[in-house]
């Protein structure tokens, strides 16, 4: 399992920890990321991957060239890559859709909506999004109906690679 952050505060990083701690107790699991926080009792192995923490927008793109190198040799049964942070997993799990914010942004009009069509952090994620997604042939979870559209939608994503399962981490916590 792969992402920038692991820890228990919130948002994918939460997501990451519950789901490969959980995985860990039946499986060998192995997390790669950048940043390993509230490690409790995990059972889980962990790597570090390096990425570049500033500017914040080449975190992801940084951090899934890292992944590579460091996944180089390395043979899984699966590897599952929470939202556009790696090239060419098994599995990605997408937790939004960073185009379909951006189409929403754009459609209020006004400054900032020009501003997200040349701000490099959108530009830059934007095109990681496509090139992670339609760059792969890899499985990809939408956590709802709406990131299976949006994914369908805006980035062009076949329908017969997504599958909608919502979340489950949290359930009996």
């Amino acid at each position: 399992m792969a992402g920038r952050y692991y820890n228990r505060q919130g948002g994918v990083s939460r997501c990451i920890a519950e789901l490969s701690d959980r995985a860990a107790r039946e499986d060998d699991v192995t997390v790669y990321t950048h940043e390993l926080l509230d490690l409790r009792d995990s059972r889980a192995h962990f790597e570090r991957v390096r990425m570049l923490r500033r500017p914040e927008w080449l975190q992801s793109q940084t951090f899934a060239l890292g992944l590579r190198r460091r996944l180089r040799g390395e043979h899984y049964d699966i590897v599952h890559v929470h939202n556009p942070q790696g090239l060419r997993p098994d599995v990605y799990t997408a937790h939004s859709c960073h185009a379909a914010y951006l189409q929403m942004r754009r459609a209020e009009g006004g400054p900032r909506a020009w501003l997200s069509r040349v701000y490099p952090p959108h530009v830059a994620e934007l095109a990681f999004e496509r090139r992670c997604y339609l760059g792969s042939t890899a499985l990809v979870i939408a956590l709802t109906p709406v990131v299976k559209s949006e994914l369908e939608s805006q980035v062009g994503v076949d329908p017969a690679r997504i599958r909608v399962i919502p979340h489950g981490a949290f359930t009996h916590l």
